[in-house]
């Protein structure tokens, strides 16, 4: 539930990275997150059945600590007394924080009994600051009937608790794996972002950036088209003057010029005479088409259904080999051997270094486009039940970037190098 590459000679290291970077006069902070987390935690998992949606959300006491406060015989634990005292204010506290709007109608939960998982004292030397607190975890299942299948579900999570100066703060995004009959993709919650959206057999649309610039038009060159009418509106105005009376000549220019004008404007795009090479957008405008385009990559693979990550894709790559290698190796570097062959889910895309090279008319195929050289760094999480274990990669690569007539789509890749940076940073080697 955290947000949490190799870089060429005289390039700063994963430590520098840590420390932050400056791209573009915006600073890139890229602390290594430790892993477990020693503080307030929760996980939460959806799922959309027939009949009904789930909630399942795990708490550990830290986290309860925060949100339904109640004394307690021992810090570590909760007899069967105190989980009963504790029910009434914690579902409490929830059906207020959770939010379900199904085809625009409010749903109201039903709760199951929590189940309450005691600590694993083996675990404790990682939790220095919260100690058991941390590990015992309290399981509840929220159940929102449902009239009919919903075309549209609007979910809101709002437990976002204060947490005392010089205390463990509990992240600020929440990643929460939602599953339907049509597989499964991931929400984010955060204090800035409390709603996510999902429709029936559409993509959600909030993930992905949308792209500096617009698709085309960005040759240079004179509009033949719209050349071609104002000659023919001016040489029939001179036709009109010689022939005709001074004031139909006048009716015509007056009826005539607007008609004109306006068809010019209509035709402005349609046909260009080169002049002077293709408009490249400039280094500032260059990085920033770039950076959405890394965004956009990443972030098609927060699906799970391989029709929907190839269509996510496209928004980034140019189909044809470069998405297909792309699909493979990304695939593949989100696929934990460590985790049993987990699946990483992508947190975060952080670009570290980025320098725009040659502009202009590139291959392949002699388009207008930018190359970059980039630096970036991979935040992931493979959620297990009840917890989740943290990864950070971090890549080298040159792109070449071109429009299309999709708009601008990464074309062309070669990868210089990468490493696992939380492992060299010595943290998140373990498990919670």
């Amino acid at each position: 539930m955290h947000s949490s590459g190799c870089p060429e000679a005289g390039s700063p290291g994963p430590e520098a990275a840590g420390a932050g970077n400056t791209l573009g006069g915006v600073t890139a902070a890229a602390a290594p997150f430790r892993h477990p987390h020693d503080g307030p935690d929760l996980d939460l998992r959806l799922r959309l059945e027939e009949g009904r949606l789930l909630w399942t959300v795990v708490l550990n006491l830290a986290f309860v600590d925060l949100v339904a406060p109640r004394p307690r015989a021992r810090e570590e634990s909760l007899s069967e007394e105190e989980r009963e005292a504790l029910r009434p204010l914690l579902e409490a506290r929830l059906a207020e924080g959770v939010r379900v709007l199904a085809d625009g109608r409010a749903a109201l939960p039903r709760f199951r009994p929590p189940v309450f998982e005691a600590a694993d004292p083996l675990l404790l030397p990682l939790f220095p600051a919260t100690g058991a607190r941390a590990l015992a975890r309290l399981r509840l299942v929220l159940e929102f009937p449902l009239e009919e299948a919903p075309s549209r579900l609007v979910l809101g999570w709002g437990l976002w608790p204060e947490v005392p100066a010089g205390e463990p703060a509990p992240p600020a995004e929440l990643l929460a794996p939602f599953t339907t009959d049509g597989g499964e993709l991931l929400l984010r919650f955060s204090a800035d972002t409390p709603e996510a959206v999902w429709e029936e057999g559409r993509l959600p649309a909030p993930a992905f950036r949308p792209l500096p610039g617009a698709a085309g038009g960005s040759r240079r060159g004179l509009p033949l088209l719209s050349l071609g009418v104002l000659l023919a509106a001016g040489g029939l105005g001179l036709w009109a003057r010689r022939r005709l009376a001074p004031a139909a000549s006048r009716r015509a220019l007056l009826l005539g010029l607007p008609l004109a004008l306006g068809l010019a404007a209509g035709l402005r795009g349609r046909a260009l005479l080169p002049l002077g090479g293709p408009e490249l957008p400039g280094e500032a405008e260059a990085q920033a088409i770039f950076e959405a385009l890394l965004h956009n990559l990443y972030r098609a693979f927060d699906f799970t259904s391989e029709e929907q990550i190839w269509d996510a894709l496209a928004r980034s790559v140019e189909p044809g080999p470069l998405l297909d290698r792309l699909y493979a190796s990304i695939h593949h570097a989100l696929i934990l051997e460590e985790e049993g062959g987990a699946a990483a889910r992508v947190r975060a895309v952080r670009p570290v270094e980025l320098r725009v090279g040659e502009r202009g008319l590139l291959e392949p195929g002699g388009r207008p486009g930018f190359r970059v050289l980039a630096r970036w760094q991979v935040d992931a999480a493979v959620l297990h039940w009840g917890h989740t274990h943290f990864r950070t990669w971090e890549y080298r690569a040159r792109f070449t970037v071109q429009e299309t007539a999709a708009g601008w789509r990464l074309t062309d890749q070669e990868l210089l190098g990468e490493t696992r940076v939380d492992a060299a940073a010595g943290g998140g080697g373990g498990g919670r």
